[in-house]
């Protein structure tokens, strides 16, 4: 489940025939998109994130790394 974007919506009181109109698909079809079984293209995120005024980032962070990632080799030191 895209559980942010879920309780972003919640919060801005929208319903999902309101937000499947938004990306233009049915309600049902926006609720699959919701419950994450069917994927959500970067347009319809793009869509999304401006109707709910929050960033990709925040309404989809599975997709997004939100720290840095450490290094999985140790760097070589250069002789002088």
């Amino acid at each position: 489940m895209h559980l942010k974007l879920y309780e972003a919506r919640k919060k801005a009181k929208i319903t999902q025939e309101k937000m499947g109109k938004i990306i233009g698909v049915s309600p049902q079809q926006y609720g699959k998109r919701e419950r994450a079984e069917m994927s959500i293209s970067l347009e319809e995120a793009s869509k999304l994130s401006k109707a709910l005024q929050q960033p990709i980032s925040a309404l989809f962070p599975e997709y997004f790394f939100i720290r840095s990632v450490p290094k999985m080799h140790k760097e070589e030191k250069q002789p002088v």
